[in-house]
């Protein structure tokens, strides 16, 4: 703890429980069904609990720009997290996710809020829009996914 309280950010990512990684399985294996389109999109999918580092490429620019995400809170529509990025409403960015025991998975996602939490800290959201096996190489993310961002 910091002063006044405070935990101190690298502190803030927790261990995987066997039971939340049974339950990420379940959210990633839904993808693969397709995603449920939602005018509002207020995340109808119950949401759970999860802490744990990932990597997303921010899509749309001239270059595929990887920063690194801590997750809060994921559903089968979509993620909430934590970064040190101002993000922007409906920026697209594709998360990997590579979990222990399962197929990794690159999923597309658009923003959808950013807000300030403190200096150089970012709360943000986004809704999952698709998602494909990752093979891991530097071409991983699709034509078709750089194009509409």
């Amino acid at each position: 703890m910091s002063a006044g309280g405070i935990r101190k950010w690298r502190h803030a990512v927790t261990p995987t429980s066997a039971e939340q990684m049974s339950q990420i399985h379940a959210i990633l294996e839904s993808l693969d069904h397709g995603l449920k389109a939602s005018d509002d999109n207020r995340r109808a999918a119950a949401r759970m609990a999860v802490r744990m580092g990932l990597v997303a490429t921010i899509l749309g620019g001239p270059i595929l720009a990887p920063v690194r995400i801590y997750s809060r809170n994921l559903s089968r529509s979509g993620i909430a997290f934590l970064s040190r990025r101002l993000f922007h409403p409906d920026e697209k960015m594709a998360i990997a996710f590579h979990l222990e025991g399962q197929p990794p998975k690159l999923v597309l996602a658009q923003l959808t809020f950013s807000r300030y939490v403190r200096p150089a800290l970012y709360e943000s959201g986004a809704r999952f829009l698709d998602a494909i096996p990752d093979r891991g190489d530097l071409e991983r993310i699709p034509a078709e996914w750089r194009v509409i961002a």
